[in-house]
């Protein structure tokens, strides 16, 4: 995640002021721990997430200083455990932060296959980058 901030922060064809970041799955775990991490992450969203305490590092343990920010929550409701693990690390990141369920079981990018998800993502960094 450092060398990609480095990297976007060098391009002239991008606002490094207005950084954010979409992970699904194993990159949900990534994109909350990036927001906590990373001052130049100002948007995060985490799609089925997993806030296992054996994954230390995945879910900020250790880490001098973190605090997770501005970071939307999405989850299927069937998909249990991202769900409460949404609802837990919604819980743990400073404002703006909100979790979101949907209906039925899908996992991780699969729920970008609702129109609603991708509305909500988009408005999401439209409010807080």
């Amino acid at each position: 995640m450092e060398a990609a901030l480095t990297w976007i922060g060098a391009r002239s064809d991008a606002d490094a002021k207005r950084i954010g970041i979409v992970g699904a799955d194993i990159g949900a775990n990534i994109a909350y721990v990036s927001s906590g991490s990373f001052p130049g992450v100002k948007a995060a969203v985490s799609i089925s997430p997993e806030y296992r305490i054996g994954q230390q590092v995945l879910v900020g343990m250790g880490i001098p200083n973190f605090r997770p920010r501005a970071v939307l929550y999405l989850a299927a409701f069937g998909d249990g455990y991202a769900f409460s693990s949404a609802q837990t690390m919604s819980e743990k990141t400073q404002p703006p932060t909100l979790a979101i369920g949907y209906q039925g079981t899908a996992h991780g990018f699969d729920l970008l296959q609702e129109e609603e998800v991708r509305a909500e993502i988009l408005q999401w960094l439209r409010n807080n980058l």
